[in-house]
């Protein structure tokens, strides 16, 4: 579990853009952006894709 303080305005901002994006809840919307928006993620993300053009790169000039 995570938590952090935040002041009403800011989770009036957050319930708001929760709501805006689908979300049922708050926690859902924090979560998916801790795990699938973060720049850790992200940068996971672009190395998986490096890797893969490296691949085709591979097999396009070799073969």
């Amino acid at each position: 579990m995570i938590r952090f303080r935040v002041n009403k305005e800011q989770f009036d901002r957050i319930r708001s853009d929760a709501l805006n994006s689908g979300y049922l809840t708050p926690s859902a919307y924090m979560r998916d952006l801790a795990l699938n928006k973060s720049p850790v993620y992200l940068e996971l993300k672009m190395g998986e894709l490096l890797k893969e053009f490296k691949q085709i790169k591979e097999v396009l000039c070799n073969g």
